[in-house]
């Protein structure tokens, strides 16, 4: 082969390695759905569950306190802490407890959620190790919790219709819903990644809410609202935008919102949308396992993992209203202008990538052609 047909080889050869490589980058910047990063654990806030001990009380007790709370809520998003009040008196918590006037002569508990939100849980006058145990049990596994750890492995998600004190209302919504889950059934085949998996209904009475009011609490809906509502929810317990109330649930606003679920993880969404609200879950090694075999790959892996935050520190734009968001990748009522951001973000611009590997190629050949000229 003439030294000119060697140039010419190379020539090819990088640039089809060049290409190649942002072919790959074409691959990577969509390689998630929104349901898939919903099951990761990407370092988020988790529920932080307080228990404020007296001064004097028995040490025994505490110590009982501390092993089953680390027992409890091992495989939780709820982070287990014991506070001694009189050892930590300028602790944000206790000062928030003693403007409050709510420290009382024995232990008590106080749940905060991600958004900072406070719910007190009461302790009765047994500290029993077995009383201790139901206390704990209480807050992480409910019916209901324990029915969405289960279904949400194998499910694409899950709809809460809460019935409210309007019988013909809850007739109307349930309607509405079921319209919404067969119209999703309907595009799965079309969607970012093709799926197959069920969306399960679960209702709540009004009975049921009082029950679950721990759960609902976390959601954000007050404890005496006995409206009609409906919340999504996906991957690991986050929910799909805000709950939908009254008039607003309708069959095209839950399609829209469900439909978020399976499109295409740089859609235009901000994050918020893409990890939602979390829910206090139990996830178990058998959880993680089960998905990862269902997924076909294993959010908890550390390279996964890696590329999932990166797509998470993109400056996504953000839509106004999910409500009006078209399905998947007909996403429309985008901002012109990038959120604002605390922090410099990665820019996800695949012109600037293509003009750069453009340049480069044109570069390559002009020096190339050069070379050629003067052989």
């Amino acid at each position: 082969m003439t030294p000119v047909l060697q140039i010419k080889k190379q020539i090819l050869q990088l640039t089809f390695i060049v290409i190649s490589l942002f072919s790959v980058q074409q691959i990577e910047a969509c390689r998630y759905t929104v349901r898939e990063i919903g099951y990761s654990d990407l370092g988020e806030c988790q529920f932080q569950l307080y228990m404020f001990v007296p001064e004097g009380f028995d040490g025994e007790v505490i110590k009982t306190f501390k092993q089953l709370g680390y027992a409890t809520f091992l495989d939780t998003n709820i982070a287990f802490h014991v506070i001694d009040v009189s050892a930590n008196p300028e602790d944000k918590r206790v000062r928030y407890l003693k403007d409050h006037k709510l420290l009382r002569d024995r232990p008590m508990l106080m749940l905060v959620s991600p958004l900072e939100k406070t719910k007190l849980i009461t302790l009765e006058d047994d500290f029993s190790k077995e009383a201790i145990w139901e206390v704990f049990e209480r807050v992480i596994n409910s019916d209901l919790q324990r029915k969405l750890s289960k279904d949400l492995v194998d499910s694409y998600a899950v709809v809460l219709l809460l019935h409210g004190d309007n019988d013909t209302e809850n007739r109307r919504v349930r309607r509405e819903v079921d319209k919404a889950v067969a119209d999703i059934k309907q595009v799965m085949p079309a969607m970012a990644k093709k799926v197959d998996l069920p969306i399960k209904i679960y209702e709540l009475s009004l009975k049921d809410r009082l029950e679950e009011q721990l759960l609902l609490w976390s959601t954000g809906i007050p404890i005496d609202d006995r409206s009609s509502k409906v919340i999504s929810v996906f991957g690991r317990g986050r929910m799909m935008g805000q709950p939908l109330a009254d008039s607003a649930i309708t069959r095209e606003r839950l399609f829209k919102q469900l439909s978020i679920v399976g499109a295409d993880c740089e859609c235009g969404l901000d994050r918020k949308w893409l990890l939602g609200t979390i829910l206090p879950l139990r996830w178990s090694a058998e959880n993680k396992q089960n998905v990862a075999n269902a997924l076909g790959f294993d959010v908890e892996n550390p390279i996964v993992k890696s590329e999932m935050s990166q797509i998470m520190s993109i400056d996504l734009r953000l839509i106004d209203d999910i409500s009006q968001t078209p399905y998947l990748n007909s996403l429309e009522r985008i901002k012109e202008n990038p959120v604002a951001k605390e922090e410099p973000s990665t820019p996800n611009s695949n012109k600037v990538i293509w003009y750069s590997l453009s340049g480069l190629i044109l570069v390559v050949l002009i020096a190339s052609l050069k070379i050629i000229r003067k052989k």
